[in-house]
């Protein structure tokens, strides 16, 4: 099947226009403020622009290729509704975000998408990608994962690269690893350094300057926490629905991340222990939080 993310949020927003031009939105929308308007309109103009014209190729690679399987998967944050729509009656497009992205990456013989960082994870894990550009706005396109596959401005560029794939013709892109700013944005494309290992260092060498932190982890005050902000979420609950925009916010946030599912992680991590051998504890202290450590 082909694999196509979709990040049109700024466009397709879940909670309407009123959500989308509001101060909750994406980056914040101020209208106070000339230059930052003009660039978070810019931003809305091309997601608009490029989500038409994705409705648009996915419709007609549909038809071209009866015979493939088209996994459409929308952004968290997009309104799926208008996928089902548009999509609905057409038997080789399915809409599809449950769960994680991974297997469906590393499933997928093809993936297609622009502006989305699914994009980077499926280079990463050696699947085909094939970046839809059909609007040329470097401003507000994103960087790094435009360089991540075949740039394709066309439909008529998509299809053909699609009957490339199929049988098992893949262009060559540039190397990513050759760009200094990709490896600024994403050091684990160098060989030569390792972000896990940059990002230890700096929690290794930080310091609590000017903060009166304690140096222990008190379980008990984390668990009064805790039954503080469970108290006062489920008191909120009650009365959230009548404050329209903080609700909204509310239910933005709850899909966005809707938290951990304890029985899928668990699982993962017997995998993961199987395949490094190696034994990791972990702890489940809600839906938000794991705590994980490795034995030596």
């Amino acid at each position: 099947f082909i694999l196509v993310p979709t990040a049109f949020q700024w466009f397709n927003n879940a909670f309407g226009n009123a959500d989308t031009f509001s101060q909750r939105s994406q980056m914040g929308y101020d209208v106070t403020n000339d230059v930052s308007r003009k660039r978070y309109i810019g931003s809305w103009n091309y997601s608009g622009k490029t989500f038409s014209d994705y409705v648009k190729m996915v419709t007609h690679i549909s038809i071209k290729f009866p015979s493939i399987n088209i996994i459409l998967r929308p952004h968290p944050s997009e309104d799926i509704d208008f996928y089902n729509h548009a999509f609905s009656g057409v038997k080789n497009v399915h809409v599809v975000r449950e769960k994680s992205v991974i297997p469906w990456i590393l499933s997928t013989k093809l993936l297609i998408a622009d502006s989305c960082t699914t994009s980077v994870e499926a280079y990463i894990a050696g699947t085909p990608v094939i970046i839809f550009q059909p609007n040329d706005d470097q401003e507000h396109d994103m960087f790094l994962p435009s360089l991540v596959g075949i740039k394709c401005r066309t439909i008529d560029d998509v299809i053909s690269n699609v009957e490339l794939i199929s049988s098992g013709v893949i262009q060559k892109i540039p190397n990513p690893a050759e760009n200094k700013r990709a490896l600024g944005l994403l050091n684990n494309l160098n060989d030569t350094e390792d972000a896990f290992e940059n990002v230890l260092s700096v929690l290794l060498n930080v310091e609590n300057k000017g903060l009166d932190l304690p140096n222990k982890f008190n379980k008990v005050w984390f668990n009064i926490y805790r039954a503080k902000h469970k108290f006062l979420d489920n008191s909120k609950k009650t009365v959230r629905f009548l404050f329209k925009e903080k609700y909204r916010a509310y239910i933005a946030n709850k899909n966005t991340f809707p938290g951990f599912n304890k029985n899928e992680i668990s699982k993962k991590i017997r995998k993961i222990e199987e395949i490094t051998n190696k034994k990791i504890n972990y702890k489940f202290v809600n839906k938000n939080l794991i705590v994980m450590t490795q034995d030596d």
